[in-house]
């Protein structure tokens, strides 16, 4: 490789996912020749996958390209947004080389392969700023059949760039190596990814043109700690600060893996947890319900909690069958639910109530 003055463009792709031991997991594998809202200098075929359809680029061309997320193109939300509410982050895709040669010589060759993520809103002097981390250097004799490329962000508040990323929208002035921009940092990138590229671009290195057969599969978001986000008001409780609920487990709902949490809590008291589809902004007891529509509770044998001695409880529910009016009914796929923490309280010594700051789910 060369080094070489190099803006990434917006054209270029990439991918992610996550681990822990709670743990959300999104996986796009172009089952049936689907785009899975990827988009890039790939086609998308039914079959020779990893099992099923995959992600193909056949083709002489300076290095391969696949996005979501990019501007006027197609964009899976699963995969953008902002992973600072993770505690960890892995991304990861399975490849194959069937052939990579130089349309000179048509003898085998190397090329990079990596994930880049991108903040438009943080452009710099060379174009929108992101990181970007190699994942590996791609050969007819490194992945003549489907391996498992990954790289693990074990903490998204980190400032500083991590061993073997790279940041880029702008450069250093003497070195003109790429760096990310005045004001932005590893974790202000992560807040707010816009666009996710697997990308054989990588910043300050120039490539020539390589004849490419290569496959992609299984491009995976997996994410350790919080599910979904916070949203509405809180109050402060007793403990003088406000409760908080959240979610952890799977995003996928067939999975069937939620366990909901709340924290901040006055140590020993009773509550349930409440879901509904609709939100809400209605002040009940000393709290604010941020549910509408249809609240369901749940407060079947074994839901009722009682806050622990730091404020916190958790409760396992079942998605298949989530209490709404007169019945259940099951969480589906591009679904969004809203869940929130009610739980009694004392002020003043008079009984009362409040309710912890929600959080809301998309489901996959």
């Amino acid at each position: 490789m060369t080094p070489h003055r190099f803006a990434l463009s917006t054209s270029c792709a990439v991918t992610l996912i996550a681990a822990a031991a709670s743990q959300s997991a999104v996986n796009v594998g172009f089952d049936g020749g689907s785009n899975g809202d990827f988009t890039g200098n790939f086609f998308f075929e039914a079959a020779r996958g990893n099992p099923d359809g995959n992600a193909h680029i056949l083709l002489s061309t300076f290095f391969p390209s696949l996005t979501t997320g990019a501007p006027g193109q197609p964009a899976n939300a699963a995969f953008l947004g902002d992973y600072t509410r993770f505690a960890g982050v892995t991304l990861s895709l399975d490849v194959r080389v069937d052939a990579l040669r130089s349309p000179f010589t048509n003898l085998a060759i190397e090329r990079s392969v990596g994930i880049a993520l991108v903040d438009r809103d943080a452009a710099g002097p060379s174009g929108p700023a992101g990181v970007f981390f190699e994942l590996a250097v791609l050969s007819e004799s490194a992945q003549p059949d489907w391996t498992r490329l990954a790289v693990t962000i074990d903490d998204t508040g980190a400032t500083s760039l991590p061993a073997g990323w790279i940041g880029f929208g702008d450069e250093d002035p003497n070195t003109f190596e790429p760096i990310l921009p005045p004001g932005a940092t590893f974790t202000s990138i992560l807040a707010s990814v816009d666009e996710m590229w697997i990308t054989g671009a990588v910043p300050g290195f120039f490539f020539g043109s390589a004849v490419f057969d290569v496959r992609i599969d299984n491009v995976a978001l997996e994410t350790a700690g919080e599910l979904g986000e916070p949203y509405c008001t809180a109050n402060p409780n007793s403990s003088g600060v406000a409760g908080a609920t959240g979610a952890t487990g799977s995003i996928v709902a067939a999975n069937d893996d939620v366990t909901l949490t709340v924290r901040d809590l006055p140590p020993g008291q009773f509550g349930i947890f409440a879901v509904s589809r609709a939100a809400g902004d209605l002040p009940v007891g000393g709290g604010v319900l941020c549910l509408g529509g249809t609240i369901g509770r749940l407060d079947a044998p074994g839901q009722v909690f009682q806050a622990d001695a730091t404020g916190a409880a958790a409760v396992p529910i079942a998605l298949g069958a989530i209490p709404q009016g007169t019945g259940s009914v099951p969480v589906l796929p591009g679904e969004t639910w809203n869940f929130q923490a009610w739980h009694r309280d004392v002020v003043g010594g008079g009984a009362t109530s409040n309710l912890a700051l929600p959080t809301r789910v998309t489901f996959q």
